[in-house]
């Protein structure tokens, strides 16, 4: 059906440096629980970092799905890198790409997204929550890989960039709201403070 990739590559500078998929998060870290909900409708789980040492424990408890961790193409050089990494390495067309500072990834949201990639074809398909695009927690197909390639190669590392360059369709509160989806899916943690505001 579709690959889960978790994008863990990040420098965590507002977190004073420690790794925001390891904080807990309602009492366990937030990566077990990207991992639980992933595990329902992805056999195969890609979490793209440079350090898979920081997370071996975790891994080892998921018992639904083969994880793997795999290396950004380009360390240090945003989610462009990590997404190029992961094309090359599903085994599905369909990637279901998220952040790993997202706590509330959602299993429907990504089965709703993944139905109109299939019924459209497109390159993309990206959620509009609230009028605002979000890149992450899209489905994207990896025949992306050399448009993502060619962005790297010209040090052009933002996801804007990249929709941009390919077809996407997106999907909009009103999608959701139908489908009885909560638009919570998309949001991050970026600081201790909203770690604390969202539990």
């Amino acid at each position: 059906m579709m690959t889960g990739v978790i994008l863990a590559g990040g420098q965590n500078r507002r977190m004073g440096g420690k790794h925001k998929a390891l904080i807990p998060f309602r009492g366990v870290p937030l990566l077990n629980i990207q991992l639980q909900e992933m595990a329902r409708i992805c056999k195969q789980i890609l979490l793209v970092t440079h350090k898979p040492e920081l997370f071996a424990p975790i891994l080892q408890d998921i018992r639904q799905a083969e994880v793997s961790c795999i290396p950004d193409v380009l360390p240090g050089k945003g989610p462009l890198s990590g997404i190029h990494a992961a094309c090359l390495a599903a085994e599905t067309n369909r990637l279901w790409i998220v952040g790993c500072d997202m706590p509330y990834v959602s299993a429907a949201a990504a089965e709703a997204l993944y139905d109109l990639s299939e019924s459209t074809q497109a390159d993309a398909v990206i959620p509009v929550i609230h009028e605002k695009v979000q890149p992450l927690h899209g489905i994207y197909d990896k025949r992306i890989a050399p448009v993502v390639s060619e962005l790297l190669g010209m040090e052009q590392f933002k996801l804007m960039g990249l929709l941009a360059r390919i077809h996407f369709v997106t999907a909009d509160d009103l999608f959701f709201a139908q489908r009885d989806i909560a638009l919570t899916f998309t949001v991050n943690l970026n600081t201790p403070d909203d770690f604390l505001s969202a539990e």
